[in-house]
């Protein structure tokens, strides 16, 4: 996996456990915020993690003076079976990483031969 990838599931991460211990309607740090807390971070990094928790309804974004990303009502309504489920895919990406770095040692191995 490629370091951007390995960081937006960083802050997909992160944004999930806000999620969890939040509220509908509760703001969640804004881009820049993510960013920062992830070392000058990428918005597109930034928003490749957001993608798939606002596809789930998870994160409501909204545009304007207040606008921003917010808790959204599938999370707040259904958190423990949004959370499992978000859960497993992360288990499954973690699988795959887990797999392909063991690979990956193997073929260095290989090259040293």
């Amino acid at each position: 996996m490629t370091d951007s990838i390995l960081l937006s599931r960083r802050i997909r991460e992160q944004v999930q456990a806000l999620i969890a211990d939040g509220d509908e309607g509760d703001r969640l740090p804004t881009m820049g915020e993510l960013r920062r807390r992830f070392g000058g971070a990428s918005n597109g990094a930034v928003q490749q993690a957001l993608e798939p928790l606002k596809a789930s309804g998870a994160v409501v974004a909204t545009r304007g003076p207040r606008g921003g990303h917010f808790i959204g009502p599938k999370a707040a309504a259904e958190p423990r079976s949004l959370l499992r489920e978000l859960r497993a895919q992360l288990d499954a990406a973690s699988a795959a990483l887990r797999a392909a770095e063991t690979l990956l040692g193997e073929l260095e191995g290989d090259a040293g031969d």
